[in-house]
Parts: C-alpha cells; sequence; structure tokens
C-alpha cells in the first residue's frame, strides 16, 4: 500500500489545529501572568497600610540611590540643566 501525499485541505486543517493550540497556549500564560499581577498589587497595598511610614522612608532611599546614579557627581550632566 503507497502512502498517499497529504492533501492541501490535511495541511491547512493540522496548520490551524497547530495555531489554536499555541494560542490557547499564551492565553494560559497571559492569564497565568494576570493572576500573579494582581497578587502582587494586593500584597503591596497591604503592605502600604501596614507599614506607611516604613516604605516612605524606603521610597525616599530608593529616590535618593536612582537619583545619585544616574546624575552622578557635581559636574554631571543633572547640575548643568538645573543652573540654566
Amino acid at each position: 500500500m503507497q502512502d498517499e501525499p497529504h492533501s492541501d485541505l490535511d495541511s491547512s486543517h493540522d496548520a490551524t489545529r497547530v495555531v489554536t493550540e499555541g494560542v490557547s497556549e499564551v492565553a494560559g500564560h497571559a492569564a497565568a501572568a494576570l493572576r500573579a499581577a494582581s497578587r502582587t498589587t494586593t500584597e503591596f497595598r497591604a503592605l502600604i497600610r501596614g507599614q506607611p511610614i516604613t516604605l516612605a522612608v524606603l521610597m525616599l532611599g530608593l529616590g535618593y540611590v536612582i537619583g545619585r546614579t544616574f546624575c552622578g557627581g557635581r559636574d554631571s550632566s543633572c547640575d548643568r540643566e538645573l543652573d540654566r
């Protein structure tokens, strides 16, 4: 018995099935990412409500570090921008 070549219809059905499975998998990953983001947001809100002063001090420190990182020493471009 000889193997019959796949028809174009069989190929398109296979391609459609593969694409559908891929889209379904991506949708599942997106849903999982949204659930994780929602949990993180809920935990962050709880942290803000539970420790507002501690979080404010941490944010102030983070802002300072970021500012020093991007606007380094005295001769940085940030100082020149402020002098204008």
